[in-house]
């Protein structure tokens, strides 16, 4: 066998829908999939974000389309999923960005907002996956990344309906790739540690002690910038990782394995 790189990992004339591509992870998964040659279908909860975003990856590649949705509203989704496919004949990716937080007590969560974390965050990529599903299994083929999180892993206070939907999320990934892992379709998760974003921003900015003191406990000392996603969002999404069928995999720095404070360093 002979490899070459772009038979294992290109994206050059593929397909790919980035839902959540209007800011944050999304936008920079978007960005590099067009700087690699795919054609990107972008889809976000705000028109102006999604009309700046697409006046952007216009530039690049002219192919490029947006549409405003609330991920979570199937019957909103569907004709754009529809749109999608006759522009590019084709849907060969999906990545599912889209995401909401909000921090709070569980005694004084209103379960209002519980259940719409719980709508945006695992039914919008159940909705997404769902209606892209039907076009990659005509084909027989496609791959799909639901970005998940490292909070599915350990807990934080005040994260109970964001911890819950993101683990939902890795649950429901493991079910949807061996239920269409025979029919062509592969799909994993990714779940990042902590990333500086639109979801997180107000927060840290509100909290610069802690901050720091969370980047210190990082293995690798740094805080999660979007780009870091990149390679593995594209890794995922082409055939050099075909065998890799409903994992999860965590790109956090290290703190998924571990802490870096200690009683007493190693002499």
């Amino acid at each position: 066998m002979t490899y070459q790189l772009e038979n294992l990992f290109g994206v050059k004339g593929k397909s790919v829908v980035v839902v959540g591509g209007s800011s944050g992870l999304g936008r920079e998964i978007a960005a590099a999939l067009v700087d690699l040659g795919a054609d990107v279908a972008v889809i976000g909860r705000t028109k102006e974000k999604c009309d700046q975003v697409l006046e952007s990856l216009k530039k690049k590649n002219p192919k490029a389309i947006g549409f405003q949705l609330d991920i979570s509203d199937e019957e909103a989704a569907k004709p754009v999923f529809e749109t999608i496919y006759k522009t590019f004949g084709k849907i060969d990716g999906l990545v599912n960005c889209a995401g909401i937080n909000l921090i709070e007590d569980l005694k004084d969560f209103s379960m209002k907002d519980f259940s719409r974390l719980i709508e945006v965050n695992l039914m919008g990529t159940v909705i997404s996956c769902k209606l892209a599903g039907e076009y990659m299994l005509k084909a027989g083929s496609g791959s799909i990344v639901n970005i998940s999180s490292q909070s599915t892993r350990t807990g934080k206070p005040g994260y109970t309906a964001y911890a819950a939907s993101k683990a939902a999320v890795d649950g429901f990934t493991r079910a949807l790739a061996t239920e269409w892992t025979r029919k062509g379709i592969k799909v994993n998760s990714i779940a990042p540690g902590l990333f500086v974003t639109d979801i997180n921003r107000k927060e840290i900015e509100a909290n610069p002690e802690i901050f720091k003191q969370r980047i210190e406990d990082i293995p690798r000392g740094k805080v999660g910038d979007p780009s870091f996603l990149v390679a593995p969002v594209i890794a995922l999404l082409t055939p050099g990782t075909d065998h890799m069928v409903g994992q999860t995999v965590f790109v956090d720095g290290g703190t998924s394995i571990g802490i870096m404070k200690v009683l007493a360093l190693p002499k």
